[in-house]
């Protein structure tokens, strides 16, 4: 691995990718009409020299935050002029425009309070005040007809500014202490039409959860006693209106994918397809078996299920008739750290090694030793495993199975970025660039044959990639004999060794090895070979 280039950048940043492109979202200060603030610029990176071009920060920005000494005063701005302010006292505040409405959150006169305004007069449409526990979350929805949002709060001085799009809905989150004194525990939700500022519904239970999804929100509502929980989660689309409901004992974990959406309750799992909630799998737990969902994908779940003891431990796929696709067993120790963010591959960590399994069939196509591992992400074809003393990061080439970096600070799973020929690392204060030369040999053979007393089996190595020169060879393994020699392998190929199994041999189960040699490095490759009679 060489280092490329090294970028630095004064403030927060960081990189993501969209449509195949690189782009980096970084802090800028700037001053518009007088006025001091934070800004968040991207721009597309070129990925092979370094080079950035932020964009512009806007011609202006349309609302400032004023203090002086314990008051607090929020102003309306428009072409450079104050259209009206609003003043709080006691305690920091923000402001949020969306579309044509105001919502400002803060402390004032001792309460925590909620004021929701006309955008253009400063007219008070209506407010929620609390005591000083209760914390209020402005959440626009969706990007349907594109309404402006603009959030600011005061920091150290200046106005830190995020700006984005949205639909017509907005929800007002309302979050209290439960153990406050007050005694006024409880989340409150309301649903507020921001072209008018009108409250299109309000929810008030004891624990409100909102997961934005395609074409709206799902929103999970908890309420408990001493006896029982209930929990009731909807779809609540772009315009506020309630597509459907479904109701749980207890807490649900939310996934969703695409047009689908999986609720996790008690050892249950139901994946309903989201436009109408119509039910298209449910699993729970057999034979005191528990389960715990780790993928949604297009046309299956991937599970981790328990058995009754520690003995048993697996992950498994079904498909939405409730068909078992594949199973791999893993440690029985209990769980096994695990990411199966990506699509096509899922990495697992179990005694020391990382397992590299397709989602598709169940395979496990990479083992990799990595020691003894505080986490890990997948960002294939890279491995980011992090650790509880120096080296604290190191990162491996998930298909040939070898370390290419080593970092002394903690390296989260965002901070890497895969690219053509190497990889983005986000350091303190730093972008750099490495390129990765990812000389490999990637093949597939047979890891279990069934063969009969007396008959011959074939023994297919198809290779899919060769980088360089590699040779396999076969092991003696008696009393099964493999027919073929020692083979060069210079580009993608398959190698078909002949298997003989002596009429006298013994019913049992065999292994067959043979040893792939290149580019610096062996493996054997083991298959298992069960021999029945005949």
């Amino acid at each position: 691995m060489r280092e490329e280039w090294r970028r630095s950048f004064p403030g927060q940043f960081y990189v993501t990718t969209e449509g195949g492109r690189v782009v980096v979202v970084s802090e800028r200060r700037v001053e518009v009409g007088g006025r001091e603030y934070i800004l968040s610029a991207s721009g597309v990176l070129d990925v092979g020299r370094g080079g950035l071009r932020l964009s512009e920060g806007p011609a202006d920005v349309p609302l400032y935050i004023r203090r002086e000494g314990n008051l607090w005063t929020v102003e309306r701005i428009s072409g450079g002029e104050v259209l009206w302010s609003r003043s709080f006292e006691e305690g920091e505040v923000s402001a949020t425009l969306v579309g044509r409405v105001v919502f400002v959150a803060g402390l004032d006169e001792g309460r925590s309070c909620a004021y929701v305004l006309a955008a253009e007069s400063g007219d008070l449409l209506w407010s929620v005040r609390k005591d000083q526990e209760a914390d209020f979350f402005i959440t626009p929805v969706g990007s349907a007809s594109g309404e402006r949002v603009v959030s600011v709060t005061w920091l150290n001085g200046v106005n830190v500014v995020s700006s984005s799009s949205a639909g017509r809905l907005v929800f007002l989150e309302v979050t209290s202490d439960p153990l406050s004194e007050s005694g006024s525990a409880g989340d409150e939700l309301y649903a507020v039409d921001c072209v008018d500022g009108s409250i299109l519904w309000r929810e008030v239970h004891d624990l409100i959860e909102t997961r934005e999804v395609e074409g709206g929100v799902i929103v999970e509502c908890l309420d408990g006693s001493e006896e029982s929980e209930r929990c009731q989660v909807k779809f609540v689309t772009g315009d506020g209106r309630v597509a459907w409901s479904r109701e749980y004992g207890g807490y649900v974990r939310i996934f969703s994918s695409g047009g689908l959406v999986a609720l996790e309750s008690g050892g249950s799992i139901d994946v309903v397809r989201l436009s109408d909630g119509r039910r298209l799998l449910s699993l729970s737990g057999l034979h005191r078996r528990s389960i715990a969902l780790g993928k949604l994908l297009s046309d299956r779940v991937v599970v981790e299920e328990y058995g009754p003891t520690k003995s048993k431990h697996s992950l498994k796929a079904y498909d939405f008739s409730g068909r078992l696709l594949w199973e791999v067993y893993l440690s029985p120790e209990g769980s096994a750290l695990m990411d199966l963010s990506d699509d096509r591959y899922g990495a697992v960590y179990v005694r020391r090694h990382v397992y590299l399994v397709d989602l598709a069939d169940g395979s496990v196509v990479k083992s990799i030793r990595t020691g003894r591992l505080a986490s890990l992400t997948l960002r294939y074809p890279y491995l980011v495993a992090t650790y509880r003393s120096p080296p604290l990061t190191r990162v491996y080439d998930v298909v040939s199975g070898l370390k290419v970096l080593e970092a002394s600070e903690p390296l989260r799973g965002g901070d890497v970025v895969p690219v053509e020929g190497g990889l983005l690392v986000r350091l303190e204060g730093e972008l750099v660039k490495y390129s990765v030369a990812r000389h490999f040999v990637t093949c597939s053979y047979p890891r279990v044959l069934c063969c009969q007393r007396g008959s011959s089996s074939s023994l297919r190595y198809e290779f899919s990639r060769v980088d360089g020169e590699a040779a396999l060879y076969p092991v003696s393994s008696p009393p099964l004999r493999i027919e073929g020699g020692a083979t060069k392998v210079r580009e993608p190929r398959v190698v078909e060794w002949s298997l003989a199994v002596p009429s006298d041999a013994k019913p049992g189960i065999y292994e067959v090895v043979a040893v792939l040699e290149g580019l610096g490095t062996a493996k054997r490759l083991v298959t298992q070979v069960i021999v029945n009679e005949k």
